[in-house]
């Protein structure tokens, strides 16, 4: 038994301690994967064009030249919060790049919730602009972003949906809904700077 911890202890000075596994190792390409695992996770809608985003994001990481430390961060992060951490330590040019890369995946989807408010309650006609000031805004993280894009998304398909239901005191109810995600997010943006 005490050969058996003295192994252990010999084992885990060799690799760094307290280290999770793999840190040392971390490349664009682990960075890359996790990454898309991580705009899967928020965005499965889109899953299936994810993948094609991989390579896209590993020659990100080695044309602008991630750190080190912001590689591990992103190949070691197990849900979107952790990359949202990660994200945040982005420059603003990689930043940029990123959303960019990003916004293949799940544009196309979010312009068509935003701009089909035909027959959408007034309180959810005015995300445009606030779609508009998100996607510019280069103090929110890819993963910020897209966090915000999907809540707008999710929140006018229902609008559309109760829209078509005609019941006053529903379409009054997702209204004002709409209305305190539009503040929210303004308010949000100018926390941020934006």
């Amino acid at each position: 038994m005490k050969t058996a911890a003295l192994a252990l202890v010999g084992m885990l000075a060799g690799c760094g301690g307290g280290q999770r596994p793999g840190a040392p190792r971390s490349s664009c390409a682990d960075a890359a994967a996790s990454i898309v695992r991580g705009l899967r996770a928020v965005a499965p809608a889109q899953a299936a064009r994810a993948p094609a985003l991989e390579p896209r994001f590993a020659q990100a990481c080695r044309t602008s030249g991630w750190r080190p430390a912001l590689v591990r961060c992103f190949a070691l992060a197990r849900d979107p919060a952790e990359h949202q951490v990660c994200a945040r330590r982005l420059d603003p040019a990689q930043r940029e790049e990123a959303r960019l890369i990003q916004g293949a995946l799940y544009e196309p989807a979010s312009r068509r919730a935003v701009t089909a408010d035909g027959g959408l309650p007034e309180g959810c006609r005015h995300f445009q602009p606030v779609f508009d000031t998100v996607r510019a805004c280069d103090r929110l993280s890819p993963f910020d972003q897209m966090e915000v894009t999907q809540a707008i998304q999710s929140l006018l398909q229902t609008a559309a949906e109760v829209a078509t239901s005609r019941d006053p005191v529903r379409i009054a109810q997702v209204s004002a809904n709409c209305e305190h995600l539009e503040n929210m997010i303004r308010a949000a943006l100018i926390q941020a700077g934006c």
